[in-house]
């Protein structure tokens, strides 16, 4: 890239922090480095990782176990040792990295040194840019730079995917802004998914499931006590904890045959006794190990085949026995205490052999120990060469705008399929109703007389609305509630419901909540709605939140709901419906 002088200049006097040293933050440290930006500070809260190595190239096998940021700036120096880095370990929502921390540099204007001020603090940083992959940590960054007037580039990569956009205060769309549908944002943001555990243990129809069903089996008879007992034992026959607990008794020899056949012989004829289970689908096939291994010669399949090739049962049935047999004899005092961990060979090849064999069970196509690994770690592989594009799309961004050139800014989607692979857009305007980035106001509608204060704090303003450390002024009341640390030594206060006396957060309560770790501040107007009214009665949500453009109290209570500008997806603490003999497991990162 070539500069003029101008550009040159502006872009080697920018102050800009980098936050993250992972997949897109490596490469995009080191394009900063290459095109004239020298004062760089990186924060990263991570360690290296083995399994880091493939695409975080400023990483070698001798940093595993070392900070992420650390290492990134002494590799980064080799490329341009004049550049002034300074690295942060540590997490970007600590307090230390508070607003304090984004403006706490003084501007040199002519001979004497003026602060610029920016809510009360002097502006630090030019340009935050953004190389996160945590969806809390980004919320955090977007508030801090809105609150202070800084630019941000924020970026995300997903697979072949990705996009990269610009967010200034006034100007654009935020992260949080409803209108950036269809972004990386909306996926980032995307609720954890969920399997009901009956059909986990008994009527698995996806890969998924077989998975999450190999990881509880392996935690169950290796890891520590109970932790696979919910999804491997039946409320209806808990003795099967008792035959599951004994298949590690006896002699070792025997162990990895006794395994076998309980969990892919005998459970499944015993899942087959139940007709109705089986009325409207295909019934599972049980499997004799000595058949199995009895069906065909073992063949040998080493390197990149391993992981992508699809086993057949015979391979699959050899590679849990050799593997439950080496944690037997290998790893005996561990047992008890295992972990999975996706990037334990032993363990990844044990999980992908149960996986697969179960698929074969029920009938559902096999997938490679690759693909295994992708869903057993809940994992959207990264490509290195998406996170090379997105890291060269920022720095063209972050050019534009420390050289003012905010016209020229564009939000950037990197595609995979279609006839481009780089497709920009305008800057989306800011919602008007993103309680964040505008003047709305929320109404939060909740049963008053049951929601405890504690899980409003949980539940509402850190769950719901992202904040960090919320404290309350019930300003209508004349009643400061303060934050939840205020109440550290009077636990019991938390517990009171919202209308209590001593809280007086009842209906038609506005509250200013606080978030000073994020320099955030949102108006709650409270309605209440008592246990029973719209769909609670049946298990809907405890609470809803609504966003409006600029209600007044009276307005918004005696108005229609449908008035109101957008919903911000209130169902987010479902109350837990009746005991019906069935969990639901959540599958997260």
């Amino acid at each position: 890239m070539v500069l003029d002088g101008a550009t040159r200049a502006a872009v080697a006097t920018s102050k800009v922090l980098v936050v993250g040293a992972g997949g897109i933050g490596c490469e995009l440290l080191k394009n900063l480095v290459l095109t004239s930006f020298v004062d760089i500070s990186v924060v990263d809260l991570d360690t290296i990782d083995i399994s880091n190595l493939n695409r975080q190239f400023l990483f070698r096998k001798c940093h595993v176990g070392m900070s992420k940021a650390e290492v990134a700036r002494e590799s980064v120096l080799k490329f341009n040792p004049s550049a002034n880095i300074t690295a942060y370990h540590g997490n970007i929502k600590d307090e230390r990295f508070g607003a304090a921390f984004f403006g706490a540099r003084a501007r040199c204007r002519r001979v004497v040194c003026v602060p610029l001020i920016l809510g009360g603090f002097a502006e630090q940083f030019d340009l935050v840019l953004n190389a996160l992959d945590n969806v809390a940590a980004r919320r955090h960054v977007n508030r801090l730079c809105l609150a202070l007037g800084i630019p941000l580039v924020e970026s995300g990569t997903q697979g072949y995917k990705g996009q990269t956009t610009v967010i200034r205060k006034g100007h654009t769309a935020c992260f949080e802004c409803e209108k950036m549908v269809g972004s990386f944002r909306d996926s980032a943001l995307e609720a954890p998914k969920t399997f009901a555990v009956c059909t986990i243990r008994n009527t698995p129809d996806q890969p998924v499931h077989c998975v999450v069903w190999a990881k509880y089996v392996l935690a169950m008879l290796f890891g520590p006590a109970d932790q696979g007992d919910n999804i491997m034992m039946d409320k209806a026959d808990e003795g099967d904890g008792l035959v599951h607990a004994s298949l590690l008794a006896g002699p070792v020899d025997d162990v990895p045959g006794r395994i076998f056949t309980q969990f892919f012989k005998v459970d499944i004829e015993k899942s087959l006794q139940v007709k109705d289970r089986w009325a409207t689908r295909a019934p599972p096939v049980p499997l004799d190990l000595d058949d199995l291994l009895q069906s065909e010669m073992p063949t040998e399949v080493a390197g990149a085949a391993r992981d992508q090739t699809a086993l057949t049962p015979a391979e699959n049935a050899r590679v849990l026995v050799d593997c439950l047999a080496k944690i037997m004899t290998e790893r005996s005092d561990a047992i008890g205490s295992i972990e999975f961990d996706k990037d334990d060979d032993l363990l990844m090849d044990c999980v992908s052999a149960l996986a697969n064999l179960r698929m074969h069970v029920f009938g559902i196509p096999t997938c490679s120990r690759f693909e295994v690994k992708g869903i057993a770690g809940n994992i959207v592989h990264a490509i290195a060469t998406t996170n090379a594009i997105a890291a060269g799309l920022i720095v063209i961004e972050a050019i534009k705008v420390v050289t003012k050139q905010f016209d020229k800014c564009r939000t950037v989607w990197i595609k995979r399929e279609g006839p481009k692979i780089l497709v920009p857009q305008m800057l989306d305007r800011p919602r008007p109703s993103c309680f964040v980035c505008s003047k709305s106001k929320l109404v939060v509608s909740v049963d008053t007389t049951t929601f405890r204060l504690r899980d409003f704090f949980a539940g509402v303003l850190r769950a719901h609305l992202g904040m960090n450390t919320p404290s309350i002024d019930v300003f209508n009341r004349d009643n400061y509630v303060g934050s939840e640390d205020d109440h550290e030594d009077n636990q019991a206060y938390l517990d009171r419901v919202l209308s209590d006396p001593g809280v007086r957060i009842g209906d038609g309560a506005i509250l200013s909540v606080d978030d000073l770790s994020q320099k955030f501040q949102v108006d709650l107007l409270v309605r209440h709605r008592a246990t029973g009214d719209d769909n609670e009665s049946s298990g809907g949500p405890a609470f809803e939140v609504v966003g409006d453009l600029d209600p007044t109290p009276r307005d918004v209570i005696g108005g229609d709901d449908d008035a109101a500008a957008a919903s911000l997806s209130g169902k987010k603490r479902p109350r837990p419906p009746a005991d019906d003999g069935d969990d639901v497991v959540v599958i997260v990162d």
